[in-house]
């Protein structure tokens, strides 16, 4: 006998169905944004023109150009030094090679200078980075010390990277981002050098600190804006 109850059929209740296309939503949204974190999103701010993180544009004229440069050189001064904090950690800490911790520290520190106009793809730079690191402390040098397998200067340079893009790229780059430096930098030195996972449980706090405080700043504007 027919009955007015609606049929449930193999398809669960409505409220699984939605739960279960809500996590396809997550899954195709997260897929969506590594995609673009790692290689489709164009990496250069719109139109190429510097901001100072998260900020306004620099505004034309002599002066302000030329304190623009003054900044960029004291920028790039800064990225070097932290290049060479890093080189000189993984040569002297980690026993590394003295021309393959240059290249490391190069490619860990220098990223900085391009934080004003392309902070994706220094982080994109950045995170290669360390994930290399990571691998050459595990098989070419002799850790001491598996608590701190990170290049020092990649750990000051990144939270300010992960600020920027997330103040300035969409919700779904910046889910992206975080989990690819949570994973792939920091959570992976447990298996790959053999880091506590006490140890990298408060860098990766750091690190989702940094994107979360980005989103706060600048990361809502970015999102209607289409970016």
């Amino acid at each position: 006998m027919a009955t007015d109850e609606p049929s449930q059929g193999t398809g669960g209740t409505p409220g699984r169905r939605d739960g279960r296309a809500g996590w396809r939503g997550v899954a195709a949204s997260l897929s969506i944004g590594l995609l673009e974190a790692l290689w489709r999103a164009p990496p250069d701010r719109p139109g190429g023109v510097p901001r100072v993180f998260g900020g306004p544009q620099w505004p034309a004229g002599r002066w302000h150009r030329a304190g623009a440069v003054l900044a960029w050189i004291a920028l790039f001064g800064l990225s070097s030094g932290v290049a060479a904090l890093s080189a000189v950690q993984l040569d002297r800490f980690h026993i590394l090679p003295a021309d393959l911790a240059a290249a490391l520290g190069l490619v860990t520190g220098l990223p900085l200078a391009l934080l004003p106009v392309t902070p994706l793809l220094a982080w994109r730079i950045v995170t290669a980075g360390v994930l290399l690191a990571l691998f050459a402390v595990a098989t070419v040098g002799t850790p001491p010390d598996a608590l701190w397998p990170w290049p020092a200067g990649a750990l000051v340079v990144l939270p300010v990277v992960l600020y920027e893009v997330a103040a300035t790229h969409p919700r779904r780059v910046t889910g992206a981002v975080g989990v690819v430096t949570v994973v792939g930098n920091v959570l992976a030195a447990s298996p790959v050098v053999g880091t506590p996972l006490a140890q990298t449980a408060w860098v990766s706090a750091a690190a989702v600190a940094a994107l979360a405080l980005g989103r706060g700043v600048g990361g809502r504007a970015g999102d209607g804006a289409g970016r």
